[in-house]
């Protein structure tokens, strides 16, 4: 097991947008063993969405998010009852998380824009290690499985974002590989196995950090309505599940409802934590230095079964001061199943 116990300082990131930044708290508690007292949280916010930040418009990196919310870019004015992020300081709080900060990142400003400040906030920061956290192993993605990933662009800027950080430590956990769906579970032991260096731990070995994950997810779901069932079936794969498994997803954004369904066949990789070193990661070559979401979008959707920009209302001509029109994107037709 690698000793994190030089570490006086440490970012975990979520590396997707959404849940990602809440099922982080794994980790968050999995390193307290290791006696470090500053731990810091961080995600990305939902590229389909607008934020605001006390009233303005989400920046590159940002901190103060108990007055946040999230519109969509064609409906300024209502506040999508979804958004969780702002409950992070208070579930901080309630579930004794130990968290010295929370921030999130955004993607609408562009690559170079975000890379800029990032070096300069890990520097103002110093953090001396940086954990990625992914849940499912979409992170994984290749040119090989490219055509299978549904949400794969949050996780591969993450990456390319933080691969270029140097002379800090950078860790990538993968959790529960194959729970969330996108990449068939064999090309994922295909890829883990060609990579060769990494360490595991059993997620069972780890229950204090399994009861974060689960209650903070629960609660979550509680309090929004934003829903997830990746917490209880990390807790059943814990518990030895193994088998397949099949799940959709619904949109209701047009007159006419469809789903996107997945299915996997889990097994004992499903129920461990991988942990890698970031510079094994040759997939970041697949995301290009976008100069905004729509750019983004627009030159990577050909590679890939679907995006998180599918379905969604694109911002154009993104700045501090807002943006100037939008756009609607609409999803790869072959990942839908229309429903009466």
């Amino acid at each position: 097991m690698i000793n994190f116990s030089k570490h006086k300082n440490v970012l975990v990131v979520g590396a997707g947008s959404g849940r990602d930044i809440a099922n982080a708290v794994f980790v968050t508690e999995y390193l307290k063993q290791f006696g470090i007292k500053k731990i810091s949280l961080a995600g990305f916010l939902t590229p389909w969405a607008v934020h605001y930040f006390g009233g303005k418009i989400e920046k590159p990196i940002n901190r103060k998010i108990e007055n946040s919310y999230k519109v969509l870019a064609n409906n300024k004015s209502k506040k999508l009852d979804s958004y969780f992020e702002y409950l992070l300081p208070r579930l901080n709080d309630d579930y004794n998380l130990g968290l010295k900060n929370i921030f999130l990142f955004s993607l609408h400003h562009g690559y170079k824009k975000l890379e800029k400040s990032m070096e300069a906030f890990i520097q103002k920061n110093n953090f001396d290690l940086i954990i990625i956290v992914d849940v499912g192993g979409d992170i994984l993605v290749n040119n090989n499985t490219a055509k299978d990933a549904f949400t794969p662009f949050v996780d591969l800027v993450c990456l390319k974002i933080f691969r270029k950080i140097k002379n800090i430590d950078r860790f990538v956990f993968v959790i529960a590989p194959g729970v969330d769906g996108e990449i068939d579970i064999k090309n994922q032991r295909k890829i883990i196995n060609d990579i060769k260096k990494y360490e595991t731990i059993n997620i069972k070995d780890l229950p204090e950090s399994l009861d974060k994950l689960y209650k903070v997810n629960q609660q979550i779901n509680k309090l929004t309505h934003s829903k997830s069932g990746t917490e209880k079936m990390i807790k059943k794969i814990a518990d030895g599940f193994s088998g397949s498994i099949n799940f959709s997803k619904i949109y209701n954004g047009l007159p006419i409802k469809y789903k996107v369904g997945f299915s996997n066949k889990l097994d004992k990789y499903s129920s461990k934590i991988f942990i890698f070193n970031i510079e094994v990661f040759k997939n970041t070559e697949l995301v290009s230095d976008f100069k905004s979401i729509y750019d983004l979008q627009s030159s990577l959707r050909n590679n890939f079964c679907g995006s998180e920009l599918d379905m969604s209302y694109i911002p154009i001509g993104f700045s501090d001061k807002g943006y100037k029109e939008y756009i609607f994107s609409l999803t790869p037709m072959d990942r839908v199943v229309f429903k009466q």
